[in-house]
Order: C-alpha cells, then sequence, then structure tokens
C-alpha cells in the first residue's frame, strides 16, 4: 500500500514538473519578420525585427523596443541603453507623445530666437522665414475640415520576382490617377490568425498624427477599401513610397519572412529593466535635446 502511494506521489511529482518546464518555455504559433527601412534612397538602412503571436507584436530596433498587445490594450516601451521601461494603455502613450512633441517643438522655437539675436541679417531672415513656418504648423490653430478622401485604384502588374524566399507580385497603388506605392505581395502569406491587422494600421495613423500634427487632415489612403482589400491577400514583402512623378523616395524591405514557435518569454520585459514614468522617459530625451546630443 505505501509503495503504490510512493508510485502515485512521484508520478504527480513529475506531472507538475513537465507542467512547470511547459509553462515556462511555452510558445505559441507566430511569425519572425526581419525588414529594412530606407528612409532616402542611396542612404544606410534602419533594421528593425519582429516578432508576432497571440495578437501581440514586438518591435526590436538597435537601442529600444516596443511591445504591443492588442488584446489587452497594452503598450510597452523599452530602452536598452539605460535598461528601463515603460508599460501602460496606447491612449497614455499617445498623449504623451503628443505632449513630447509639443515641448520639443517650443524647445526648437526658443533655441532659434535665442540664435536669431546674434545671427547675420541674412541668417536671421532664414531663421524668421523657419520660425513663421513653425508658428504656421503649432498645434494653436483650428483644425482643418477634412477634405475629400482620394480615389484609390490597386493594379497588379506581371512582374514577380522572389523576396526573402516568397514568390511577391508587383502591385500598383494609385491616389487620384498618379502613382503612390509600389507593392509585392506573398499573396497566401496572411497574418490574420496571429494579429489583428485592422487595428495595427489605426494605431500606426494615431501615432503618425501625433508625431506630426502638421499633417494634413485629409484621409490617408490606407484608410481606402481597396487598400485594405489588397493586404486581405498576402503579406506585402517590399513597399516603394512614390514620389508626385512616380519616382522611389523611400523604400521598406523584409528581409526573413518565417513561420516558427514564439516563445512567450519573448513578449516580457528583462527582469533586469526598471520601470520608469513616461513623462520622466520623455524629459530626459529633452535635456538630450537641449544638450544638442
Amino acid at each position: 500500500m505505501r509503495r503504490r502511494a510512493r508510485g502515485q506521489l512521484a508520478r504527480y511529482c513529475v506531472m507538475l514538473w513537465v507542467a512547470g518546464l511547459w509553462f515556462q518555455a511555452a510558445a505559441w504559433a507566430g511569425w519572425i519578420i526581419e525588414q529594412i527601412e530606407y528612409a532616402n534612397l542611396g542612404a544606410e538602412g534602419t533594421k528593425t525585427i519582429q516578432y508576432i503571436a497571440k495578437n501581440r507584436l514586438k518591435t526590436v530596433g538597435e537601442n529600444n523596443t516596443f511591445m504591443m498587445d492588442f488584446t489587452k490594450n497594452l503598450f510597452i516601451a523599452a530602452d536598452h541603453e539605460n535598461q528601463v521601461y515603460w508599460n501602460g494603455t496606447v491612449n497614455e502613450y499617445v498623449q504623451e507623445v503628443k505632449a513630447f512633441h509639443q515641448a520639443a517643438n517650443d524647445l526648437a522655437r526658443e533655441q532659434m530666437e535665442e540664435a536669431m539675436k546674434e545671427a547675420s541679417p541674412d541668417r536671421r531672415k532664414t531663421i524668421e522665414d523657419l520660425l513663421q513656418q513653425m508658428h504656421g504648423t503649432g498645434t494653436s490653430m483650428p483644425p482643418q475640415a477634412t477634405s475629400k478622401r482620394p480615389k484609390v485604384k490597386v493594379v497588379q502588374t506581371t512582374e514577380t520576382a522572389t523576396l526573402a524566399g516568397h514568390t511577391a507580385a508587383k502591385m500598383v497603388v494609385y491616389a487620384d490617377g498618379k502613382p503612390y506605392q509600389e507593392v509585392w505581395l506573398a499573396k497566401g502569406v496572411t497574418l490574420k490568425a496571429e494579429l489583428d491587422l485592422q487595428r495595427l494600421r489605426g494605431l500606426q495613423a494615431t501615432l503618425t498624427q501625433a508625431i506630426m500634427t502638421d499633417l494634413p487632415s485629409r484621409p490617408p489612403v490606407e484608410e481606402d477599401p481597396a487598400y485594405e482589400r489588397l493586404f486581405e491577400q498576402g503579406y506585402p514583402i517590399k513597399i516603394v513610397e512614390l514620389g508626385e512623378g512616380g519616382e522611389p523616395e523611400s523604400v521598406t524591405e523584409v528581409v526573413r519572412l518565417e513561420k516558427r514557435a514564439i516563445p512567450e518569454q519573448e513578449f516580457q520585459v528583462p527582469e533586469a529593466y526598471r520601470r520608469i514614468d513616461l513623462h520622466e522617459f520623455f524629459r530626459d530625451e529633452l535635456d538630450k535635446l537641449r544638450k544638442g546630443e
């Protein structure tokens, strides 16, 4: 009887041990995406790596990491250099970004006004023009009325290419009859099961508007149903932003698109990192601007 009890206890302990290992090393089906963005053609690109699983997106850059959990409406920003992080709601982050952007603009105006005092007449005129432009894009101006939505058309070409190990078809997006983007689409490759792409695009638009407050209020091309349907067909391996004359201006290209299990730990902040107030983080960034860093 005792031997049987000891055997049951041993099996129970083994089950707990195995379960503990599973929870520690739990992994979820997801994607790893490595991409390079060239803000200006001919310039050095900026590389980021994205991890996607369970409606969460983690983007790792050179000195920072941003994580978004769309199910929990959670946003995490981590600074690798100082080993600090902040977490909170998406709305809280957007409000702090807006406040920082306004404070940075105010600081730039103060510095330019101070520099104008000792500038030569020609240089002073240049600074005055810049200040006038900055005052013209200030947040104190009344909001502009939303203009008419651009007419969007997506045309598939016969061109294909192998990019990041996937066959991609070239699509051209037109806005009001003018070329707007080239999108190289890997058809059949979708992330719908792992990520709410519509919410992601909405958040990206909100963050862009928070940073670029002087953007016109015209509805973006990316909100057009024709554009959204394009990304229901597959994943964009390469996006080329086109200028007014149809010339390439910037490029974002995926160099690795791989489906694999993502460990739960990948979406956790490192234990050694210290949590800080987001206002403190942006205050430090303003101090760097004041020092010209």
